[in-house]
């Protein structure tokens, strides 16, 4: 089983994160299970929600307190609490941003990969496609969802006026990925 955390600033960006990752995995026949952050959007807070993927029936339940993969949507924003808690050892984490990173710097084997999720080519910075670019970005680094799974999903999560820059989002974050362009680094 292969645990998820995606941590936000908006409520609904970590919604469509978790949705578009869900109907991923229905694409690609693989058993999820998400728990969204709470129903109430809190202004200034982090906003946490979470994914299980595994191609057995899952059977564990709760929040996702160990995370294999970190996702946090604009790591940019300074004043998020340590979205690092829990992570261990050799964990992922998969940062959205369009400058430099206020993340705690990569520590106990951690592999960092910071996508500039806002300032993809083609990529509006405004809206759910950022989130796409970074579902991209988790399929080239993890290859736990196919791509066009995952280019369906946004396709479908996002409707018919988002789907295409969506789309390029998610292919446009996995062809940097799997370039090395991406800021990365282990501890």
């Amino acid at each position: 089983m292969y645990e998820v955390r995606v941590h936000g600033r908006d409520h609904l960006l970590v919604c469509a994160a978790m949705e578009t990752m869900a109907l991923a995995a229905v694409v690609d026949h693989v058993y999820f299970q998400i728990g969204p952050p709470p129903r109430a959007p809190r202004p200034h807070r982090d906003h946490v929600g979470w994914c299980r993927l595994d191609r057995r029936l899952i059977r564990a339940s709760g929040p996702v307190r160990t995370p294999d993969c970190l996702i946090v949507i604009d790591a940019g924003l300074p004043g998020l609490p340590d979205a690092t808690v829990g992570l261990p050892p050799g964990g992922l984490v998969i940062a959205g941003s369009a400058g430099p990173a206020v993340l705690d710097p990569p520590r106990d084997g951690w592999d960092l990969a910071v996508v500039p999720a806002v300032r993809l080519p083609r990529v509006p910075a405004a809206g759910p496609e950022p989130v796409a670019a970074l579902l991209g970005a988790f399929t080239a680094l993890t290859g736990r969802l196919r791509l066009d799974a995952v280019r369906t999903a946004a396709g479908i999560r996002f409707g018919a006026c988002r789907a295409p820059d969506a789309m390029r989002a998610v292919e446009e974050a996995y062809d940097l990925v799997r370039a090395g362009q991406t800021a990365h680094g282990y501890a």
